[in-house]
């Protein structure tokens, strides 16, 4: 498990958090390029989670997988400065915030060096466990629903039915089982951030029931359909004709309204959303 301890106390928090935005800040300031200055503004996090401006932020997903994604709209928000705000091209922060699509593309090792490598590794964790495992689970989504032209999207039963196909049991006994792994009361309001906690535990049971060669199947599956959502990035559909936004999902009273949420997969990838 990956530690994430700056000093334990309120103080050394914010101060890590003051270093890495001060040094976020500073560098786009200077121009420098905006990707890279993340990279290594995410090098100087060390909070695994927190509350800011009303809203609760969570990098460390299951105590191992690294949102950057989410310490990048962290960053992004931090930003006081409108016109520094505005002069950062939003297609590129659209493109990765919401398709993990970076503006320019680094060597593996160049990543980790700027990263380093317990970051690197703790990335690699999420964008497996949670970005390719969502993009997973709306490719089998899609041929469910391909299948069986009477399903809606958003329909409980095709969400179930796309669990059974990868987990072998339903979407309430998932659940379930992963609250009581994490001793969350199973009456609790659902939130996102406790979503991407349960597409990581997902992940790791996928990885723990299934043969090897299933296992590297759907996991090859999951990528060549992320692929595709961060194509459809690049041809700037999504950014242009739609607006993004962030969905909380929070406060969600019961199973049936969380899943006609955490059901739209055909417009969503790593947890965020668009709506027109």
């Amino acid at each position: 498990m990956t530690t994430w301890n700056f000093g334990g106390d309120d103080q050394s928090e914010i101060s890590a958090t003051s270093i890495a935005e001060d040094h976020f800040r500073r560098s786009l300031e200077e121009q420098k390029n905006w990707y890279i200055t993340l990279l290594e503004s995410a090098a100087l996090w060390s909070v695994p989670e927190e509350r800011y401006q009303s809203r609760q932020y969570k990098y460390l997903i299951g105590g191992e997988a690294f949102d950057l994604y989410t310490l990048g709209e962290r960053l992004y928000n931090s930003i006081d400065d409108p016109e520094l705000k505005n002069a950062l091209p939003e297609n590129e922060i659209v493109a990765f915030l919401f398709f993990g699509e970076p503006p320019i593309d680094l060597e593996a090792d160049i990543f980790a060096e700027i990263l380093g490598s317990s970051k690197y590794s703790a990335y690699l964790n999420y964008w497996y466990g949670v970005m390719v495992e969502e993009a997973l689970q709306a490719a089998v989504t899609g041929e469910i629903a391909k299948a069986k032209s009477g399903f809606l999207a958003s329909d409980i039963s095709l969400v179930n039915a796309t669990f059974l196909r990868l987990y072998e049991l339903d979407w309430n006994t998932l659940f379930s089982k992963f609250r009581a792994s994490s001793r969350v009361p199973q009456n609790a309001n659902s939130s996102l951030v406790e979503m991407k906690d349960f597409m990581y535990w997902l992940f790791r049971w996928r990885i723990k029931e299934s043969e090897p060669a299933r296992v590297a199947s759907d996991t090859r599956k999951g990528i060549t359909k992320l692929d595709a959502l961060r194509s459809l990035s690049r041809q700037g559909a999504l950014a242009r004709d739609q607006k993004p936004k962030i969905v909380e999902m929070n406060n969600m009273d019961t199973t049936d309204q969380f899943l006609r949420g955490f059901g739209s997969y055909s417009k969503r990838v790593g947890l965020y959303s668009t709506e027109k």
